[in-house]
């Protein structure tokens, strides 16, 4: 057998995301695409429904595309894509029944499903089918329902008192497959559809299985196919089945009418999956193994190539007929939704993917840390990293890019530190070369759960579950383990700007350490405990921290932001730090009280981004504005779970893990000191007529003030930039856009009242 893995990188590829021409308020989605679970076609595109996105592979070239809700879908997690070639339409469902039918470009979304209170049934796309007049037909766990293509209006619905698993139109017959078996009904009779009391039932007699759920139909070449179980029946007139095959040990995934000869996908119990197309002698001819591995759909283009749509990684083809030569395409891609932790290094981009219960415990995530190196992404996991999978090294917790150097640590929860260096050049640290030790409650294991550099480049750790808890990896090599007063279960630690290390505990509120001149001088050591007790800190259950630009240690929790003001010395008992009020309705309320913080992160306008269990947040820098309000039904953003955030300050990029993946924000803070970069300039510039957004002037001294004039000196604008860089909409005071001509920038910085700057640069608007 021929095997062709053929490796592509997209149309729209992930080379170099800071060179981009995102500008200020883009999105853009990081997602795996690399298993298409769901097929379909039009005339010149196969269409795949990936993990979070649409793929498209161009017939007759293999280029390919992807759309996601970055890109204007209405939502994420699709669950299956049907195009219907008459009208043109591409319908794509999703997880929550949400559904968008996209025509000529044009995005039309249905949310009535998902927003109906009255279903009492489960609301679950099981299903989705097209009949011969255009109708889509949607098999729930509540019913069937139809919309109509050509309207574009629902039409029948019949709620149902069993899950509806499939649905075909044969004849002048509808068919409704279910957990009880199969009904069908004469659409044509003039009976109440909506009326399920009215739906035959398929009885003993008609030669199939009695109270088994039948969970797929098909119609293909004038015959109506059902399966049942691992028993496949054919009718010819749509009543009396016969029994094609039965398999004791399979059971029936899906049958597609879409191929030449009926496809039928199995499910195997003790032994490999596979793919059939059904003869004209009515016998099973099975597809090459390669191309089979969870198999969910199949089709059949006009070249004769089959389509096998999958649930595991690669889109897979057959040309010459069902046991004809396979093909798997191989897209470079991230490997998959889950991100705990990002780090950042130029142009390349570091992720793990493991995680943790609430309750501490493990989530066995096995697809280990990720590297986008400015050109593809490659993943390092069990499955391709010896060590790792000797060691069977799961939920890699936490990472970072050594200040100083290219290394990239790993803290894994399920087991150690991982020391990449380069290539295939890891280390794994364990109890046998570092004073990491094995687990107090599981002596299988050793749970590294936080880690941050000090000013010296030396790398602190936190160990859950340990007696020495602190952990210390010196830049020297060695090693360091420190037992932390009445606790060992330690999580993340921030560093601040003083050294000082705070250290979540987990459901114990917050440890602060220092180690004072010398590590090895225990005498030198001071801790303090910060619980609500002794602190205005709202729970024990902090969740996150962050250190912003002027020093101050955020505090996330599950009820909402504590503020850490302490300066050089946390181990004061005054310290007790503060709440920041808003003003709502007239009073005033604790900045997210009620919420859990699962990040915060500072950008270059010293900014707060916070991720919560429900949204985005954007504060100013001192929390008491809101600056956004990001969440899945008012952005693009993926899921409402924001679990991580990371922020390139030199281009402003923020990277936003949820718990549907990764996205980008391009927003307007970035770096800034206090002196203005001698390259100050404006960007876009020239602005071009088809121009209509933000001008970004960068390398701007640290919130500078400016003010844009015209060559005349009339004042257009004035603002303050945030961070090293500032925003004009290229309209006057009046709200009107700019003419041609030369625009001035004069922009001031007084931070240091003895030495003020300034600086003018240009904006050229030509039509």
């Amino acid at each position: 057998m021929r095997r062709i893995i053929t490796a592509l990188l997209l149309l729209v590829s992930f080379i170099s995301l800071a060179q981009q021409d995102l500008r200020i308020g883009d999105w853009k989605a990081i997602l795996p695409l690399n298993r298409g679970p769901f097929v379909t076609q039009s005339e010149e595109k196969i269409i795949y429904a990936s993990d979070q996105s649409i793929v498209f592979i161009d017939k007759e070239t293999r280029a390919i595309s992807s759309f996601s809700k970055t890109d204007g879908l209405s939502d994420a997690n699709i669950r299956f894509v049907k195009y219907h070639k008459p009208t043109k339409t591409l319908a794509v469902l999703y997880d929550n029944t949400n559904i968008d039918l996209i025509v000529d470009g044009r995005i039309r979304s249905f949310s009535q499903i998902r927003n109906n209170t009255n279903i009492t049934g489960g609301k679950v796309f099981n299903d989705v089918s097209l009949t011969e007049n255009g109708s889509l037909f949607l098999s729930c766990g509540f019913g069937l329902v139809e919309l109509n293509l050509t309207t574009l209006e629902f039409g029948t619905t019949t709620f149902t008192p069993i899950e509806v698993l499939d649905f075909a139109e044969f004849g002048d017959f509808y068919y409704m497959a279910t957990e009880e078996g199969i009904y069908r009904i004469d659409f044509t009779s003039g009976l109440n559809v909506l009326d399920f009391g009215l739906w035959e039932y398929l009885e003993e007699e008609s030669g199939l299985p009695v109270g088994f759920p039948s969970q797929e139909l098909a119609v293909h070449d004038g015959k109506i196919y059902a399966g049942i179980g691992g028993g496949l029946y054919v009718s010819e007139d749509g009543f009396a089945f016969d029994l094609i095959e039965e398999r004791l040990s399979q059971e029936i995934l899906y049958l597609s009418g879409e191929t030449s000869d009926l496809a039928v996908g199995w499910r195997c119990s003790g032994c490999p999956n596979e793919v059939t197309f059904l003869s004209e002698d009515n016998t099973l001819v099975r597809t090459r193994s390669f191309c089979v591995s969870n198999p969910t759909y199949a089709i059949e283009d006009q070249n004769g190539i089959l389509w096998l749509a999958d649930r595991n990684n690669d889109f897979r083809l057959i040309t010459g007929g069902p046991d004809g030569d396979c093909e798997r395409i191989n897209v470079n891609s991230i490997y998959s939704t889950n991100i705990n932790d990002i780090d950042l290094r130029d142009d390349r981009i570091y992720i793990a993917a493991g995680g943790m219960l609430a309750n501490s415990g493990y989530r066995f995530i096995e697809d280990g840390f990720f590297v986008f190196d400015g050109i593809e992404w490659n993943a390092f996991n069990k499955f391709n990293v010896d060590e790792f999978g000797q060691r069977d090294i799961r939920d890699m917790l936490k990472i970072g890019v050594h200040p100083e150097s290219d290394t990239v640590f790993v803290g894994v929860y399920y087991d150690g530190l991982i020391k990449w260096v380069d290539e295939d050049n890891f280390i794994i640290y364990d109890e046998t070369n570092s004073t990491l030790r094995r687990g107090i409650g599981d002596s299988n294991r050793i749970r590294v759960a936080g880690m941050d550099w000090d000013k010296d480049n030396n790398l602190w750790l936190g160990v859950f579950d340990a007696f020495e808890s602190i952990q210390v990896y010196r830049k020297d090599g060695t090693w360091r383990g420190i037992a932390a007063p009445g606790t060992s279960n330690l999580m993340d630690v921030v560093v601040d700007n003083f050294d000082n290390k705070w250290y979540r505990v987990f459901r114990g509120g917050l440890l602060v350490f220092n180690e004072g001149i010398d590590i090895d001088d225990e005498s030198d050591y001071r801790f303090r405990s910060i619980t609500p007790s002794n602190s205005l800190l709202p729970t024990n259950n902090v969740t996150c921290m962050a250190v912003d630009l002027l020093g101050s240690v955020w505090i996330g929790t599950e009820n909402g932001i504590l503020i850490m003001n302490c300066g050089s010395d946390p181990f004061r008992p005054e310290c007790r730090g503060s709440e920041q009020i808003l003003e709502q309705d007239g009073a005033g309320a604790i900045l997210l009280g009620g919420q859990t913080i699962n990040a915060i992160a500072i950008d270059g306008g010293n900014r707060k981004w916070i991720g919560t269990a429900s949204g985005l947040f954007v504060q100013s820098p001192q929390g008491d504005e809101p600056v956004y309000n990001f969440t899945a039904s008012n952005s693009p953003l993926l899921d409402n779970n924001v679990r991580t955030i990371k922020i390139d300050d030199s281009n402003g990029l923020v990277y936003i893990g949820t718990d549907n993946g990764l996205q980008v924000f391009k927003a307007e803070a970035t770096s800034g000191t206090g002196a203005f970069k001698p390259d100050v300039y404006a960007y876009p510039n020239p602005v071009r007529p088809d121009y209509d957004g933000p001008i970004a002037i960068k390398g701007m001294a640290r919130d500078a003030n400016f003010k844009v004039t015209d060559i005349e000196g009339r004042l257009l604008f004035e603002g303050r930039a945030t961070g090293g860089q500032a925003i004009w909409d290229g309209r006057d005071l009046s709200g009107r856009r700019a003419k041609t001509g030369v625009y001035l920038v004069f922009a001031t910085f007084t931070g240091n009242l003895e030495f003020p700057q300034s600086h003018v640069t240009k904006i050229v608007f030509i039509e």
